[in-house]
């Protein structure tokens, strides 16, 4: 990354076979940014590096952020700090992914419907590293759960150096509208950016 600002107005979110490094070279070729690797399970980094195998953390160059997803806050702080000894310039916790696996294994959207794991996650990651730690969510599970306030605050509380958020719920997934305006409502009160 030739940018050492932790948030920079151009930013790509992390997307499982297209933010690759073919992808974040093309992009650094227009500019300066900050652009995330692709989402990275715990899981699969600590099993990877039990049987001596590479880890998919070898996506990154050093310096990128790395968007890392989970279920245990043990466990999360315990990838994060690999990620950052292998160097990682930010770790981003991911509390948005809908998709049906990530929702079964109780990660990423699933932490919309928990916020005290959701707060333990991030305190565990924090502490965990030295590096400058993120979160990426929804605005909640569905229409009669909207969490993301709660979820705000809770970044704010815990020293989350951002805040991401999809604007669609999990039951969404990834059609209608995103609610730009409940962003924008977020957004205003936020002591993050």
């Amino acid at each position: 990354m030739k940018s050492n600002r932790l948030f920079h107005p151009i930013m790509t979110s992390p997307l499982a076979g297209v933010t690759d490094l073919a992808f974040r070279e093309t992009m650094r070729g227009f500019g300066d940014g900050f652009y995330f690797v692709e989402m990275i399970s715990t899981h699969s980094l600590l099993n990877h590096i039990a049987q001596k195998k590479n880890p998919p953390h070898e996506r990154f160059l050093p310096g990128e952020p790395v968007q890392l997803f989970g279920d245990s806050p043990d466990l999360m702080a315990e990838g994060a700090k690999i990620l950052e000894d292998r160097g990682a310039g930010h770790i981003n916790i991911n509390m948005g992914c809908p998709v049906k696996k990530v929702w079964k294994a109780c990660a990423g959207a699933q932490l919309m419907s928990d916020l005290s794991r959701a707060r333990e996650m991030m305190e565990r990651i924090k502490s965990a590293v030295k590096i400058p730690v993120s979160i990426k969510s929804r605005i909640g599970v569905n229409d009669s759960d909207i969490t993301v306030f709660k979820m705000r605050d809770i970044a704010q509380e815990t020293g989350m150096a951002f805040f991401c958020v999809h604007g669609r719920t999990r039951s969404q997934m990834y059609s209608g509208k995103s609610n730009w305006d409940l962003i924008t409502e977020v957004a205003k009160d936020s002591r993050i950016p």
